[in-house]
């Protein structure tokens, strides 16, 4: 395939390809056992490639494997031309690379020793910058502290300026209340005294109405009482008759005892 062969071509990759058969030839002589892993793997990989070639034949002919081949070649190479370094060899980049740590720490030792001979200098400047920058604050502080008194004595005269108004339309709304009371207390005394105008006039006026009934109603009593004591008269007498035998007997029998009391307590008084 194409992509593989400028793969291969690549100064980098034919360098380290050249390099590999002679790490490859002493790692495999280095010991019996990498001598035989590695014959092993050798015969191994012969074969595979004699039993996978003819597939890989027709598979590198299909024209869709092509037309991939033929993208990706135009990618490599527009990442070859981005990278240059691509074209090098492998001693080129390893000398980049070390020329370019060589490089670093010989920046790093100028950093250093300029840190070290500016040492004071450098905290001088950063002292110099910390205190322009506290003064700067302390000034904006300062600064704030002033807008923070000018609106304290805003709001408290505005405050002042709002409570006056406020007792101000305090004073008027009780005032306004004030009369009203006074108006309503003096309408509800007229409506009272009308009402109990009113009122005796009705009384009155029932009591006229009601006069009549009333006398009518104490001669019918009246009448009615002297009907029952009338009837009751005889009644009366009949058990006045019949229980004074008994009131007197009573007091025949009671009378001993009466007067044995009263001398009891004639001695008795006499005694004491």
């Amino acid at each position: 395939m194409s992509i593989i062969n400028r793969i291969t071509e690549l100064p980098l990759v034919a360098s380290a390809t050249e390099a590999i058969p002679t790490y490859y030839a002493q790692v495999k002589e280095a010991s019996p056992m990498f001598t035989s892993v590695a014959s092993y793997t050798e015969a191994a990989a012969a074969k595979t490639q004699e039993i996978v070639a003819p597939t890989a034949n027709k598979v590198v002919a299909n024209e869709r494997v092509q037309k991939v081949d033929a993208l990706l070649v135009s990618y490599f190479t527009a990442a070859v031309e981005r990278f240059p370094m691509l074209n090098s060899t492998t001693e080129d980049v390893v000398a980049v690379y070390n020329s370019t740590v060589k490089s670093i720490a010989e920046k790093k030792d100028t950093c250093m020793t300029y840190l070290s001979e500016n040492r004071d200098v450098l905290l001088k400047r950063f002292n110099d910058f910390f205190n322009a920058k506290k003064d700067e604050l302390n000034a904006k502080k300062d600064e704030l502290n002033a807008k923070k008194d000018e609106m304290t004595e805003q709001m408290k005269t505005q405050y002042n300026n709002a409570s006056e108004k406020v007792n101000n339309q305090y004073v008027v709304a009780s005032e306004k209340v004030n009369e009203q009371y006074v108006a309503a207390s003096e309408k509800v005394s007229e409506q009272y005294v009308q009402a109990s105008e009113i009122a005796t006039q009705q009384y009155k006026n029932i009591t006229d109405q009601a006069t009549p009934y009333v006398e009518q109603a104490t001669e019918i009593a009246t009448k009615q009482y002297n009907n029952i004591a009338e009837h009751a008269t005889p009644y009366v007498e009949q058990i006045k008759e019949k229980t004074t035998p008994y009131v007197e007997e009573i007091k025949a029998r009671t009378s001993p005892i009466v007067e044995y009391a009263q001398k009891t307590y004639e001695q008795v008084s006499t005694s004491a």
